[in-house]
C-alpha cells in the first residue's frame, strides 16, 4: 500500500484512486536528467560523468555492462550446463583425479 503527506490534515494517509487521479503528474525531465551520471567516477578515479565518457572508459578499459548479455547469456548457460554435466550423475572417472589433486597438495 502506498501513502502520501496530506498538508491540510498534517497527516499520512493512504493514497486513494481519487487522489492519485489528482496528483497524477511524472517529474520533470530537467530534474532528473543526468542525475545517474552526475559526480560519477570509477575506482580508480576516471570521471565518467556523461554517457560519453563512461562508453569511452568502458570501451578503452575492454568492459561491458551485463545486461550486454541478457539475449546471449541464457542460451550461453544452457551450453556450458551441457559441456559441464554428463546427466545427473557425476563423471566417475573425475572422483580419483580430484582426490590424488587433494591428496598432493596437503602433502605439500
Amino acid at each position: 500500500m502506498r501513502y502520501y503527506y496530506n498538508k491540510d490534515t498534517g497527516r499520512v494517509e493512504p493514497v486513494t484512486p481519487e487522489w492519485e487521479a489528482e496528483n497524477n503528474r511524472k517529474p520533470a525531465p530537467y530534474l532528473t536528467e543526468g542525475v545517474e551520471y552526475s559526480n560519477l567516477r570509477t575506482t580508480d578515479g576516471h570521471d565518467i560523468s556523461s554517457r560519453t565518457k563512461r562508453r569511452e572508459y568502458m570501451e578503452n578499459h575492454g568492459i561491458t555492462d551485463a545486461s550486454d548479455f541478457a539475449v546471449t547469456g541464457p542460451k550461453r548457460e544452457a551450453e556450458r550446463a551441457a559441456i559441464h554435466f554428463t546427466g545427473t550423475k557425476p563423471n566417475p572417472d573425475l572422483k580419483p583425479a580430484i582426490i590424488e589433486a587433494v591428496n598432493r597438495h596437503w602433502r605439500r
